[in-house]
């Protein structure tokens, strides 16, 4: 999921670079102050283009490929340690990017809204959900209704060679869904069962933080790496 977020960014990144990528002509160029422009472009750019641009090396979206997540809480009514593997993320050509602001000042913000997202891979957890044992490996699949998602960052600029960069100071990635699904087939039908019936108490109440820590790492990691790269001022239009 750190993936959608560091696609949400990338995509704000690309519609404002002028020097160093070339972007498809019917893609608007913004200048940093201009908020509705921004929107409007990285919008236009997510729901054209969510199969990737290959000028720019820009990787398929719908379906988005993760190599690993890792999740782990040891305390609560649910402690797991789990890993999924080779996930694809399916819906984010359906999303829309509701809110960007904050690049002029240097604490931007980024708001995306999915109506739905689903999760499908490998796994592997020993995990205790609600005094219930699910440890096991396999598949898995989940589902996110009405994902609602955040991207907060503190910039600072600094001087390279004659250039100006952006370097994220602290960043925090905050999300919200309305409910889901999960399907765990060698959990076995009663205790998917469960897990679905307790999908809010599992997910909303009790991880939701834990997994949206572990994202903010990966997608700050990802977004700096972009940052080093591109100048601003080659990034955005004078």
């Amino acid at each position: 999921m750190s993936r959608l977020f560091q696609y949400a960014v990338l995509l704000v990144i690309l519609t404002l670079c002028d020097k160093i990528l070339t972007l498809p002509n019917d893609i608007e160029k913004c200048r940093i102050s201009d908020d509705k422009c921004l929107l409007k472009s990285s919008n236009k750019v997510l729901w054209k283009y969510y199969g990737g641009i290959k000028e720019m090396n820009l990787a398929p979206l719908d379906p988005f490929y993760v190599d690993h997540i890792k999740i782990v809480q040891n305390a609560g009514i649910v402690t797991v340690d789990a890993m999924a593997n080779k996930t694809n993320i399916l819906g984010f050509s359906k999303a829309k990017i509701e809110k960007i602001t904050g690049f002029e000042a240097d604490k931007p913000e980024i708001l995306i809204r999915a109506p739905k997202l689903s999760f499908s891979g490998l796994y592997s957890s020993i995990a205790n959900v609600l005094g219930l044992t699910v440890n096991g490996k396999g598949t898995f699949k989940v589902t996110f209704n009405n994902f609602v998602g955040t991207f907060r960052m503190k910039l600072e600029r600094y001087q390279n060679n004659g250039k100006t960069y952006f370097k994220i100071l602290n960043s925090k990635l905050t999300f919200d869904i309305s409910g889901g699904e999960m399907d765990i087939p060698d959990q076995g039908y009663l205790t998917n069962v469960f897990l679905n019936a307790s999908f809010d108490v599992i997910i909303k109440r009790s991880l939701i933080t834990v997994i949206s820590e572990e994202w903010t790492k990966f997608f700050e990691k990802a977004v700096n790496s972009v940052f080093t790269k591109v100048a601003i001022e080659d990034m955005f239009q004078a």
